[in-house]
This record gives structure tokens, sequence and C-alpha cells, in this order.
């Protein structure tokens, strides 16, 4: 399953992190460096620094 998780903080961790070991395809977008740069660096997802704007869930809605 492909799931994108918006933040980075203790629940979004912790959800990237069980998905992950489910192997799920996990993208984490969060928009503190230093929170991406810890999930990037632990977990097996891909993330994304990212401030959203309602473009960016136009480009990505059928992801």
């Amino acid at each position: 399953m492909r799931v994108v998780i918006v933040g980075a903080g203790k629940v979004g961790y912790s959800l990237a992190q069980r998905l992950s070991e489910e192997n799920h395809e996990v993208v984490v977008i969060e928009k503190d460096e230093e929170r991406r740069s810890i999930v990037q660096n632990n977990l097996d997802v891909m993330t994304m620094l990212v401030f959203l704007r309602p473009e960016f869930w136009r480009a990505h809605r059928n992801w």
C-alpha cells in the first residue's frame, strides 16, 4: 500500500516506522528540517521537506 504521512512528530514517526516494517511504500512530509532528517536517517521511507500548499496536493492526488 502507498501511504503519505503529513508530519513527523511522535505519531507520524511511529506510524511511518510501523508501516515501513510491514513493507508499505511510505512518504513522510515534514516542514521542519531537523525532524525530516531524523526520519530519513532512521527509517526506510522517503521524506520530503515541504511547506504544503494546494498545488502540492493537486499534483500528487493520483499517487
